[in-house]
């Protein structure tokens, strides 16, 4: 289990993590000690379960089951005396036979997860999910342990819901390195969590380290098939395939294309998170056939093209292709450049092959290497000034439109300001023809 967790705790109050390695947390963030684990225990049960009155003699069960009955209550007593010394003095509400934690100074973190209040805003940072009460282990106290495992396994459900929600989160702000802590707590609950298993598979291949998410994913899916009989959803399964090397092709998958990462080794994405977010809603939406582009503009050097080129891995991994082009002032008086290169990104692309060949004869006229591609083609249709341009723009659309019904197509045009005129016109008239 990864750890320590870090403590987003809410100002001026105290603060008790029971979701992971359990810590209580003074106002000022500093960790309170026990010097008697049963202490601590006996706080997390009283502040885990209703804020009910509980009867000492229950009490002393869970934690003193050996002591006679007089040490027992003893025991107790002292226990509750040390927690409102930490706590104050009005932390419990007592009578001769009950106890009853009030606290209301006292936040817990499973109050949170069980009012649905995960993710966090813009004054709240995500809550910090694990296991319920991770490595308490209380020593000759059977009870109290049978509770523990019983409310752990309660609460499983919650956990691994809250676990699914945070990496979704990372996910769509293009935070992988997060993302790798909330997978990890989510398998050693759940060993065979497919959740856990994509997520830890894209924190890999975005620390630019392939083989490691392709051994992650071959050693899960043996074991699914060994444990359960089971196999991989197709989304995780088409992932392996774009990760894999190049070399040896299983029957039938030779035309998925690999998705590169190792560019991805040692670089960091700190603060785009909202701008990545946008982009990664219009994937979403392209996914559902709806096309969108958006416009990424600002200084030079800011991050632009690591923020579309991170949009294209991770799209690229669920499925997409994509063809980019970079465009250069030098090559503004060059026609057609722009729009050749993005248009020889697509004709390998699986789909490429169902273009109408009129078409692609169209585009074999400005794109030498669509001849090359493809063999035989008929003349294409005469054209001059803006008819030609016309006729372009159908031609590529009809290529985009053949690999979309393949897979989702998402277009990179770097500083596109840059491009040649008549790639702009086509482009432009591109965009016009979106769903």
């Amino acid at each position: 289990m990864p750890g320590p967790y870090p403590s987003p705790m809410p100002p001026h109050r105290t603060f008790l993590r029971v979701l992971g390695v359990p810590e209580l947390r003074s106002a000022a963030g500093e960790p309170i000690k026990f010097r008697t684990k049963k202490h601590f225990a006996l706080l997390c049960f009283l502040a885990t379960e209703p804020r009910t009155p509980h009867r000492r003699d229950r009490l002393t069960e869970l934690l003193w089951p050996d002591a006679p009955h007089s040490e027992g209550r003893h025991s107790l007593a002292t226990a509750l005396s040390v927690l409102r010394a930490k706590l104050g003095p009005r932390a419990f509400e007592t009578t001769r036979d009950t106890v009853r934690l009030v606290a209301a100074g006292l936040e817990v973190d499973l109050d949170r997860l069980q009012r649905g209040e995960v993710l966090g805003d813009d004054v709240t940072p995500p809550l910090e999910v694990g296991g319920f009460l991770d490595d308490l282990e209380v020593s000759r106290a059977p009870e109290y342990m049978f509770w523990r495992d019983r409310t752990r396994s309660h609460l499983f459900p919650a956990i691994r819901t809250a676990l699914v929600q945070l990496m979704d989160r990372c996910r769509r702000s293009g935070d992988f390195t997060r993302i790798e802590g909330h997978s990890d707590r989510l398998l050693a609950l759940d060993e065979l969590n497919e959740d856990a298993i994509r997520a830890k598979m894209e924190a890999r291949a975005f620390a630019g380290d392939r083989l490691t998410a392709l051994r992650i994913f071959q050693a899960w899916k043996q074991r699914m098939a060994e444990d359960l009989g089971a196999a991989p959803s197709p989304l995780v399964e088409g992932m392996a395939l774009r990760l894999r090397q190049r070399g040896y092709e299983a029957p039938g998958t030779a035309h998925i294309p690999t998705v590169p990462t190792d560019q991805w080794r040692g670089r960091a994405f700190v603060g785009r998170g909202p701008q990545y977010r946008e982009l990664y809603a219009r994937w979403e939406s392209t996914q559902n056939r709806h096309g969108r582009h958006v416009l990424l503009l600002g200084e030079s050097g800011i991050g632009k093209t690591t923020l579309a080129e991170r949009l294209v891995t991770a799209a690229g991994l669920e499925g997409a292709v994509s063809s980019r082009v970079q465009c250069y002032d030098v090559e503004r008086d060059v026609p057609y450049s722009a729009i050749g290169t993005l248009v020889r990104g697509l004709i390998d692309r699986p789909g490429a092959s169902a273009t109408d060949p009129e078409w692609l004869a169209e585009l074999a006229r400005v794109v030498p290497a669509v001849a090359m591609r493809f063999q035989n083609l008929a003349g294409h249709r005469e054209a001059s000034g803006e008819s030609t341009r016309l006729r372009l723009a159908e031609a590529a659309h009809q290529l985009l439109t053949a690999v979309a019904d393949e897979h989702p197509i998402i277009i990179v045009v770097d500083d596109v300001h840059l491009a040649d005129d008549v790639s702009m016109a086509v482009l432009h008239l591109l965009l016009e023809a979106q769903p």
